[in-house]
């Protein structure tokens, strides 16, 4: 997926923590799956800045990549290893929601009632808080 075709959107985390993917967003973590139905959603604090949703098949993939050894994936392998003590795993409800656990959001200087933007990187989708200017505010 190039930088000119990402596919994007804003969306806003519900009072309970929930968030409502799109479509296309709901389309993207579980044709991932490897059509098993019922497949959890790997939820990943990053920094505090942004959160990370794998379908159970990519995040599989990444973690076969660091056990393998890859270079660039053993530079990075410390920085997995504490992102591993935060991971949640949540399963997709039929309305296309997904909840984001209460310590997660505020690992990442979230809230419910936020505005966020769901972007589609290679392989996962990235959760932002929407900035004051893209809102519409100052």
């Amino acid at each position: 997926m190039t930088q000119e075709n990402k596919q994007q959107s804003s969306a806003q985390i519900d009072e309970q923590g929930r968030l409502l993917l799109p479509p296309w967003a709901q389309a993207f973590l579980s044709s991932a799956a490897s059509e098993a139905e019922g497949e959890p959603v790997i939820i990943v604090p990053y920094f505090s800045a942004e959160i990370r949703l794998y379908s159970q098949a990519n995040w599989n993939d990444f973690e076969e990549k660091l056990a393998n050894g890859a270079e660039e994936e053993r530079a990075i392998a410390g920085l997995v290893d504490m992102l591993m003590a935060s991971i949640d795993e949540e399963y997709l409800e039929e309305d296309g929601s997904l909840h984001i656990p209460a310590d997660i959001l505020l690992d990442c200087k979230m809230e419910a009632g936020e505005s966020v933007t769901i972007t589609a990187e290679e392989t996962f989708l990235r959760i932002r808080k929407l900035k004051k200017e893209e809102e519409g505010g100052e």
